[in-house]
């Protein structure tokens, strides 16, 4: 198949008329719709991300959409429609930083208590447990906590490779943690 170039003017055409035209797959009235918002998103993302980040997350925000493309036509606004996935993509990141940031401080405090070669040994005995007790998990939460913690994917990417819910990514990360943390305290007895 080779490129033909498009003879319609994009610019001209309705928000209604160029979703339909993205629903069906047309390249064209995505590219126009990408050229359109990316700057916009852009600088909504700039004060809340290192210079780096935001083009990673536009594309990553414009990918989704592609994926979606097929419910496209009943978006009233799609404006809004962006605006809403920039806000949910940025109170995911926040989520993820708090996380990680307690994560770090609570390895810098457990490093700075492990001195001795019994600590170490301690140290090397919980992870240990951790893992076995990750294992014992039901595949799905097994997973959904691998893809959070390993992987650093946000709840909407999870429920997207899983095929659930972001509700249903919330409730079995929650239930994966508190399995964990109780199948490490019953090995400690």
């Amino acid at each position: 198949m080779t490129y033909q170039p498009s003879k319609t003017d994009y610019s001209v055409l309705p928000e209604p008329e160029l979703l339909q035209r993205l629903a069906t797959g047309d390249p064209h009235a995505f590219t126009y719709l990408y050229n359109l918002y990316q700057p916009l998103i852009t600088k909504l993302l700039f004060p809340f991300n290192p210079p780096i980040e935001p083009p990673e997350i536009v594309q990553d925000i414009f990918y989704k959409v592609w994926l979606k493309k097929e419910l496209m036509p009943g978006v009233r606004s799609f404006k809004s429609y962006l605006l809403r996935m920039v806000r949910n993509r940025l109170i995911d990141k926040n989520k993820t930083f708090k996380v990680q940031s307690a994560h770090h401080r609570s390895y810098a405090s457990t490093k700075q208590h492990i001195t001795s070669g019994s600590d170490d040994i301690y140290y090397n005995e919980l992870h240990h447990q951790a893992i076995k007790a990750i294992h014992q998990l039901p595949q799905r939460q097994r997973k959904i906590l691998e893809l959070t913690l390993l992987d650093d994917y946000s709840r909407d990417e999870i429920a997207s490779i899983v095929g659930v819910t972001v509700w249903v990514v919330d409730k079995d990360l929650r239930q994966a943690t508190k399995t964990v943390r109780e199948l490490i305290a019953s090995y400690g007895q």
